[in-house]
C-alpha cells in the first residue's frame, strides 16, 4: 500500500476545487439525506456496507439498519450535520471534516467536530468510521486500508472500532 503522502489529494484548479469520484458520491449522499430521498440514499451503498455512523451510535450497521437510524436522526429538531472540508485519500476513500449537532439524552445538544471517512468498493459507499481528527482517519486508513477494520458485531460482543 502507498503511503497516504504519495497518494492523490483533492485537487485545485484556478482556487476550486476538483471534486473525486469517491467525495462527488459523499456529496451525492449528503445531499439526499438533506432531501430525505431514501431511495438515493440506500442505492449510494455496497450490499455489503457497514458503517459507523453519528446516527447510528457506536455500532457498526448494515444498510437497513444504517436507513432506519437515519431516518429516526431526520426527525429529530436539532439534529445536523456540516461538511466544512473534503480531503480524497486515494481513489477509494475520502475524510470528510464537519460538524455534527444533535440533541443528547439529558435535553442539552452536542455541537462538536467530527471526520467521517469513507471507502468504496464497486463505486458504492462500502465502509464508514467516525474519528476525531483527519489525522487519525488518515492513520486509520493507512492502517486498515478499505475495511477500516470495521466488522459486523455479534449481540453482546463489544462495539466495532471507533476512535473518539
Amino acid at each position: 500500500m502507498r503511503s497516504l503522502a504519495d497518494r492523490e489529494r483533492t485537487e485545485s484548479v484556478g482556487g476550486m476545487s476538483t471534486s473525486s469520484k469517491v467525495e462527488s458520491i459523499h456529496r451525492q449522499l449528503t445531499r439526499a439525506l438533506q432531501q430525505r430521498d431514501w431511495s438515493t440514499v440506500a442505492s449510494l451503498y455496497h450490499p455489503d456496507a457497514l458503517l459507523v455512523t453519528v446516527a447510528g451510535g457506536d455500532s457498526a450497521l448494515n444498510v437497513e439498519e444504517t436507513m432506519a437510524a437515519f431516518r429516526a436522526a431526520s426527525d429529530e429538531l436539532f439534529y445536523s450535520t456540516v461538511v466544512s472540508r473534503y480531503e480524497t485519500l486515494d481513489e477509494a476513500a475520502v475524510a470528510v471534516a464537519g460538524r455534527m449537532r444533535r440533541p443528547r439524552p439529558d435535553g442539552g445538544l452536542t455541537d462538536n467536530e467530527c471526520v467521517w471517512l469513507v471507502t468504496l468498493e464497486g463505486g458504492l459507499i462500502y465502509r464508514c468510521g467516525i474519528y476525531p481528527s483527519l489525522g487519525e482517519a488518515r492513520a486509520a486508513y493507512e492502517a486498515l486500508g478499505r475495511g477500516l477494520g470495521i466488522a459486523r458485531s455479534e449481540p453482546g460482543a463489544s462495539p466495532a472500532p471507533v476512535a473518539g
